[in-house]
């Protein structure tokens, strides 16, 4: 349905899907407050009878993240499930019956938002501080107070040791208090076409969606939505998964279609469409019911 239709709030098409895999930064809030409706749109949602997975690229533990979601005025109630790419990375390294998680050893290099390393509790881990004791580095997450070129002289003293690297956090783009900046998921890129090896967990990759499917198996693959705000990540990721997608303008893309209409709006939408090589089959302008 490569149609890209506007609509005006999800009472126009909830109807159409049995579940929704929602997206949360750039979707339900910014990381310091919900989107103006958002709170109330994921909530009726949910009281329509709907299925709902919040799908997040949050390189921490789903738990982490509903603490958070709760704090912002997202309550457990109002969604049914929680995946985020640090939680299917928790479990792979946890049952290492992926052969590709069975080879790396026991000793990691975190690189995580203001060093919290809790992301290792209950794993058979050795947190290590250095690449030169490491056997594999977890690139996990960097927030604004990062400083992008210390983690890049980090990830270079790893590329000279060949270590291999897992990012759960694929997203090239991150939303800061200043505007948007790159992220994880392009530190990881960087390593990767230096000649690094990398593990690519979330979206768009299938794993997570996988972990999604799961959930989802009370009611099939039938009729299910993925709403975000990456091309790149959500629509693309979505679209592959096999699911139709709604693109939300008011996260990491709001700044190119602010105070646009008429044609210059669908020429913005037309050319980031292709750039990104993503499809959506509908456009919201924020997620709102």
């Amino acid at each position: 349905m490569d149609m890209n239709i506007p609509v005006q709030g999800l009472r126009e098409i909830a109807d159409r899907y049995d579940g929704f895999l929602i997206d949360q930064w750039g979707v339900l809030h910014d990381g310091e407050k919900p989107y103006p409706g958002a709170v109330e749109a994921l909530a009726r949602i949910k009281a329509e009878g709907h299925r709902i997975v919040i799908i997040s690229n949050s390189g921490k533990r789903a738990a982490v993240n509903a603490d958070r979601l709760a704090r912002l005025g997202f309550p457990p109630e109002s969604y049914d499930d929680l995946v985020t790419s640090g939680e299917v990375a928790w479990q792979a390294l946890a049952e290492r019956t992926d052969p590709i998680y069975s080879r790396f050893g026991n000793r990691c290099l975190l690189i995580t938002t203001g060093g919290d390393a809790g992301f290792l509790d209950d794993l058979e881990l050795e947190s290590v501080e250095t690449p030169e004791k490491a056997d594999f580095v977890l690139l996990a997450s960097i927030d604004s107070t990062t400083k992008e070129g210390e983690v890049e002289a980090v990830l270079h003293k790893a590329l000279l040791a060949g270590l291999p690297l897992i990012c759960t956090n694929p997203d090239r783009i991150r939303i800061t208090p200043e505007g948007t900046a790159p992220g994880t998921g392009a530190l990881a890129e960087r390593y990767q076409k230096r000649g690094g090896t990398v593990s690519f967990i979330g979206k768009p990759f299938p794993k997570v969606y996988e972990h999604c499917r799961r959930l989802m198996n009370d009611q099939g693959d039938r009729q299910l939505l993925c709403i975000g705000d990456s091309l790149q990540h959500d629509i693309r990721g979505g679209r592959r998964a096999g699911y139709h997608t709604a693109f939300v303008l008011g996260g990491i893309f709001a700044e190119h279609f602010a105070g646009l209409s008429g044609e210059e709006y669908k020429r913005t939408l037309n050319r980031l469409m292709e750039e990104h090589e993503a499809y959506p089959d509908w456009v919201l302008e924020q997620f709102a019911w």
